[in-house]
C-alpha cells in the first residue's frame, strides 16, 4: 500500500535528520514533511489505526479542526494532520497521559498555537519583568 511506505520513508527520513546538524536536519525535516502533505488522502479507518483510538475520536477530532478533512463520502483526512497529531498522542501517551485524549491534545495544540503567537509571547515576557501582574510559571518561559 503506497500510504504505508509513505510512512516507512517518512519515518527513515526523519531518523536521518536527527542525526544532521542545525539547519541541514531541519530542512530535510521540512522536506519530509512537504512530501506526507503531497500524499493522498487516508481513510478514518487507517488514521483510526496509526493514531490507536476509536472511530468515535477521530471523528470528533475531525468536527474540532484536529484533523484536516477531504472530500464528503466517505470523508477522508489528510495524512500530514493524522502524522502531526500522532505526535501530540505520542508524547502525552508516554507521560502516561492516555484517559481524555481528545481534550488533552485540543489542548496542547491551542498551548502550541499561542506559544506562536507574537502578542501572546510578548505579554508573557510583560509578565515574566513584573511589568504586567503575576507570571504564570505553568508557561515555563
Amino acid at each position: 500500500m503506497l500510504t504505508k511506505r509513505t510512512l516507512r520513508v517518512f519515518d527513515d527520513i526523519m531518523a536521518i535528520a536527527e542525526g544532521l546538524p542545525g539547519d541541514a536536519g531541519d530542512e530535510v525535516r521540512e522536506k519530509a514533511w512537504r512530501a506526507v502533505g503531497d500524499s493522498d488522502p487516508i481513510r478514518v479507518l487507517f488514521a483510526q489505526q496509526l493514531l490507536d483510538v476509536s472511530g468515535q475520536t477521530v471523528r470528533e477530532w475531525i468536527e474540532k479542526g484536529v484533523l484536516e478533512p477531504v472530500g464528503n463520502s466517505p470523508v477522508k483526512v489528510t495524512l500530514a494532520s493524522v502524522l502531526e497529531v500522532k505526535d501530540i498522542v505520542d508524547e502525552l501517551r508516554e507521560l502516561g497521559q492516555d484517559r481524555d485524549l481528545v481534550s488533552a491534545v485540543l489542548n496542547k495544540l491551542e498551548l502550541e498555537e499561542l506559544g506562536e503567537n507574537d502578542r501572546f509571547r510578548k505579554s508573557l515576557e510583560q509578565m515574566k519583568r513584573g511589568e504586567r501582574g503575576e507570571f504564570p510559571a505553568r508557561y515555563g518561559l
